[in-house]
């Protein structure tokens, strides 16, 4: 029997039963919650979670990946959220459509203004692509992906 708090191994079970954690991000939460457990304490138990297939980062990445995209969001922002939750391996997103899924954001987002484009002078058409460009760049999607996306839409 491994020489773990069953107090920690229920409350890690906790947390993955509301949803998929990464390692990293589930070792904060139990530091933060058991202060005064010894951090190899906190590894036996990630461990465990691991062995059992409670805890699996390969997982957590593809649940994260799918919502996130379904969420509108490019790659660049998917990147940078999963490093932040402690992935680091690059990942690669051939099943995805980023250049359409941009064009649906645009469509719905910028749809008011879009209606109203013919009537727009120079200056506010200008506007309009710059405010477009921040916005999308914002989402995470790369340069190439927005410069598609403007073309599409004001050709």
């Amino acid at each position: 029997m491994a020489e773990y708090s069953s107090e920690i191994f229920n409350k890690a079970c906790d947390y993955l039963s509301r949803r998929d954690h990464s390692e990293v991000e589930l070792r904060k939460k139990l530091r933060r919650k058991f202060s005064e457990a010894s951090l190899a304490e906190i590894n036996l138990v990630l461990d465990k979670l691991k062995e059992l297939g409670f805890q699996s980062d390969a997982r957590f990445t593809e649940s994260f990946v799918r919502t996130k995209y379904y969420s509108k969001n490019g790659p660049v922002k998917i990147m940078y959220e999963l490093k932040k939750k402690g992935i680091k391996k690059k990942i690669e997103f051939d099943e995805f459509n980023f250049d359409e899924t941009a064009l649906q954001f645009a469509k719905v987002r910028y749809a008011g203004q879009l209606q109203k484009y013919e009537t727009y002078d120079r200056e506010q058409k200008l506007k309009l692509k710059e405010k477009m460009y921040r916005g999308l760049a914002g989402r995470g999607f790369k340069y190439e992906t927005i410069k598609k996306v403007i073309g599409k839409l004001f050709e």
